[in-house]
């Protein structure tokens, strides 16, 4: 700061008056930017797990009938169906 009855040019005043408000203006753009990655990145992580929900929510899991059953559901549910049977430490000992 400049002190009483010293003398200055402008271009000196200019200088020291941009420099400290360079440096307060630089850290308010950061905190803006950053606020708004953070607002964005929210934004997006919440559309896919409600993109995901969605597409969760319209299927339900059950064990298809023989009479309705396609050859390639029921190749892709029964073994899925005898997996949820075996016991999770039984599997890793065999390992």
């Amino acid at each position: 700061m400049r002190r009483r009855g010293t003398v200055s040019t402008l271009r000196v005043l200019a200088a020291t008056a941009l420099a400290s408000l360079g440096a307060s203006l630089t850290l308010v753009l950061l905190a803006i930017t950053s606020g708004m990655a953070l607002l964005l990145g929210l934004i997006g992580i919440y559309a896919v797990i409600a993109y995901s929900e969605s597409l969760h929510s319209t299927r339900r899991p059950t064990l298809p009938s023989p009479r309705h059953c396609s050859q390639s559901r029921c190749s892709r549910v029964i073994p899925a169906r005898r997996v949820t049977h075996i016991d999770p430490m039984q599997s890793l000992r065999a390992e």
